[in-house]
């Protein structure tokens, strides 16, 4: 699923992921409640534009994989609301994907438990968890 107010991208946890439990760090969901991590995973996607898209995802408390905007501005995909399209700027290729029946939970990083010992670092350099290309994202899910 694509999710443009989505900030970052997730794949859910493999039966072995749940095994090794929870991280320190956590998303917020648009609703605000906590989505828990268990770690990361480099995956490589064959979206159909003829280039293969290798990105590390967090590993999280999700039932669908969600590409967010930290995948589509690396690779510089745009999102075609109006004709369901992904559109790769680099190459002009495109694929279709609808519209999604489901709702997305767009997660974002959220804060840190001040009990953490990475805490600290995170407070003098925020901009780690906070992509600096996110002004005025638009809210548009789709499914490929």
């Amino acid at each position: 699923m694509i999710d443009t107010g989505a900030e970052v991208s997730v794949v859910p946890p493999r039966r072995e992921d749940r095994k090794r439990g929870s991280t320190e760090f956590s998303l917020q969901a648009c609703n605000k409640s906590r989505i828990k991590t268990i770690g990361m995973r480099s995956l490589t996607l064959n979206l159909g534009l003829r280039r293969a898209c290798q990105w590390i995802f967090i590993i999280a408390d999700v039932k669908t994989p969600i590409l967010g905007v930290d995948f589509l501005h690396h690779f510089g995909f745009l999102v075609d609301i109006r004709r369901y399209r992904l559109i790769d700027s680099t190459t002009q290729m495109n694929v279709k994907g609808h519209r999604a029946n489901t709702t997305s939970l767009s997660p974002s990083f959220c804060s840190i438990s001040p009990t953490s010992p990475f805490h600290e670092l995170l407070t003098q350099f925020p901009s780690v968890t906070k992509p600096c290309f996110l002004e005025g994202t638009v809210n548009s899910v789709l499914i490929l």
